[in-house]
């Protein structure tokens, strides 16, 4: 196994700095990222008595001693990432309000890991599965060309699909949000080449910004493209949603990922289609899902209420496998002041294209309408699919029901 993906490598590293002279500390952070990697529920009792040797009566109310020791583990990997661990291609980090720990890639690492930062050269016919947003309006076009440009117009309907009957009917206004990629070009000196850049922490000007505040060696040789990018299948998947709003009359605006921002969630009803990585300022509200996520390396998390993790599924797909596994989510929440969002997102492409197809076809909708007594208000839905490039063979339903 590369270094570079050898938790031991980076913990053992870790352990002879000069920040964690306390073999507790090491211990801990052992434990913690162990546990996270085998999914393990990471709660304040179960810690106390696996590290600290407390018993079944230990009470977090009197006893503090998991989260002073977690406060201080925190403390101690902040001072060793901004000296001897500046250069580590992994960290460890343990977000505020939680014991989970997160895992960080660097930008070096990223550079040599795919799909997770595509690095294209100029003349490389890679970029041929990733079209210009400008593309989308071309498709508007067609469509409204073609169907003979009818006049959206409100009107209510009669409607037996619970996926989408929230959406047909609301008096909110609707607005679907596509997940595209922010794209940087990356300038080589001395000779002046340049690649396309793809890094999935990067969805945003402002994320832009603040990677370039944080690594400010590469303002001179990083810079935006002049526009984003998506995959191969949102064309697709925006077709389905077109014909599903079209037929009903119902009116819609659309917008990118990229250039939505907190007043259009406040003002609509939302559907989001795009890659985890492709949030961007959705993220937050996905997170009321009560699932958490990573991208690299890529995999779910579900969460109880306490934001503990009860459950760990990982992408794990083998090199040469003709077909590829996806997970795809589809989730119904309430956000801002009775307006909803719907997810659907996925690791590859074929995942969310896949689920949006289900989900407009009747007899998969009987098979989740008969798990449960009555179809609920928010809801989500996790399934394995089974496919290739943009296109979904097999799927399996991991998990359907209410948010709580």
């Amino acid at each position: 196994m590369s270094n570079n993906f050898d938790d031991n490598f980076w913990l053992n590293k870790i352990a002879g700095s000069k920040y964690f002279t306390s073999a507790n500390d090491v211990r801990l952070l052992r434990y913690l990222v162990n546990a996270t990697r085998e999914g393990k529920i990471l709660k304040e009792t179960v810690i106390a008595i696996d590290v600290f040797g407390r018993d079944a009566s230990f009470d977090p109310g009197s006893d503090s001693i998991v989260r002073s020791n977690i406060y201080n583990l925190r403390k101690k990997l902040n001072s060793y990432y901004l000296d001897e661990g500046n250069h580590d291609a992994v960290r460890f980090v343990i977000p505020k309000g939680s014991y989970r720990v997160a895992f960080e890639v660097t930008e070096t690492e990223k550079m040599e890991q795919k799909p997770e930062l595509k690095e294209v050269k100029l003349n490389s016919v890679s970029l041929k599965f990733l079209f210009p947003v400008s593309f989308i309006l071309m498709l508007i076009f067609a469509f409204l060309y073609f169907s003979g440009n009818r006049n959206f117009n409100t009107q209510k309907i009669e409607n037996e699909n619970p996926v989408w009957d929230y959406y047909l009917q609301s008096e909110n206004p609707l607005m679907i949000v596509l997940g595209d990629y922010f794209m940087m070009q990356k300038t080589q000196f001395p000779d002046s080449s340049f690649n396309y850049v793809r890094n999935p922490e990067i969805n945003s000007q402002n994320d832009f910004m603040a990677y370039l505040d944080k690594n400010p060696e590469q303002k001179a040789s990083m810079k935006k493209l002049g526009q984003s990018y998506f995959g191969e299948e949102i064309p697709n998947c925006f077709f389905q949603l077109i014909q599903i709003f079209q037929k009903a009359h119902k009116p819609f605006s659309m917008k990118y990922a990229s250039e939505l921002s907190l007043s259009d969630v406040r003002m609509n009803d939302l559907i989001f289609v795009g890659d985890f990585g492709t949030l961007g300022v959705l993220n937050p509200f996905f997170a009321k899902t009560g699932f958490h996520y990573s991208n690299l390396p890529p995999a779910i998390f579900i969460l109880n209420e306490q934001q503990d993790t009860t459950e760990y599924i990982s992408l794990n797909n083998p090199d040469r496998s003709v077909f590829q596994n996806d997970y795809a989510i589809v989730s119904n929440i309430s956000a801002y002041d009775g307006k909803k969002i719907m997810f659907f997102v996925s690791f590859l492409p074929f995942g969310k294209s896949e689920a949006l197809y289900k989900l407009s076809e009747t007899s998969f909708l009987n098979e989740l309408t008969d798990s449960v007594a009555s179809f609920p208000d928010d809801w989500n839905l996790i399934m394995k699919i089974s496919g290739l490039q943009s296109t979904g063979f097999y799927y399996e339903i991991i998990k359907f029901g209410s948010i709580e």
